[in-house]
């Protein structure tokens, strides 16, 4: 009974992510997610690559692409908590 007071008590410790982390200040994100999408966007229409080592330059891309993007959906996410 005792602990169950004490936990009662005992204050819960609340954390904090430090959202410069990944962007400074709200519009750079804004504008440096135009600039993905926009990137996204002519990567969709990008032709197939058809020989072993474009295909190693388009996944690199892709890669590139999909951690921009999640590093702005991470962002808006804690933004939005």
């Amino acid at each position: 009974m005792l602990a169950a007071a004490l936990l009662a008590a005992t204050p819960v410790a609340r954390y904090q992510i430090d959202k410069t982390r990944f962007f400074p200040y709200p519009a750079l994100e804004t504008q440096s997610r135009a600039s993905l999408i926009s990137e996204a966007e002519a990567f969709v229409r990008s032709p197939t690559p058809t020989t072993e080592i474009a295909l190693q330059g388009w996944l690199a891309e892709y890669d590139a692409l999909l951690r921009g993007l999640e590093r702005h959906d991470i962002y808006v996410y804690l933004r939005s908590e």
